[in-house]
């Protein structure tokens, strides 16, 4: 997680979307809200854990607006992959994550990459 300041955090998730060789990575981008997190897990009765208070897969934010896959083959594919991931997250998760943690009551909200519609 990446401190935004006032209780946001840019957050990233890897999820996995093969079981089988060869890895394939779907890079999950959001944000997270401590306040918000803190006060569901008190209505839940639990602990709060490291989750996003949105997420969004980062294929569907980048111009091809697709769902995206890292693939690790071999160990020589693991540096472009990890490279790949740096850059949709520089590009793309930051931007989204800070657009969503100013566009709240009382701020005016800057241009940039908002969620869109939904997958598909």
């Amino acid at each position: 997680m990446f401190d935004l300041g006032d209780g946001f955090q840019a957050w990233l998730g890897l999820k996995r979307a093969s079981k089988h060789h060869p890895l394939a990575i779907n890079p999950v981008v959001g944000l997270r809200y401590d306040p918000a997190e803190r006060l569901l897990a008190g209505l839940l009765g639990e602990l709060p854990g490291p989750s996003a208070t949105i997420a969004w897969p980062v294929g569907y934010l980048t111009p091809r607006n697709r769902f995206l896959q890292l693939k690790v083959s071999t160990e020589d594919d693991a540096e472009p992959a990890a490279e790949e991931l740096l850059e949709l997250v520089y590009d793309y998760g930051l931007p989204f994550a800070r657009h969503h943690a100013q566009s709240r009551p009382g701020k005016t909200a800057p241009p940039g990459p908002a969620a869109p519609a939904g997958p598909g």
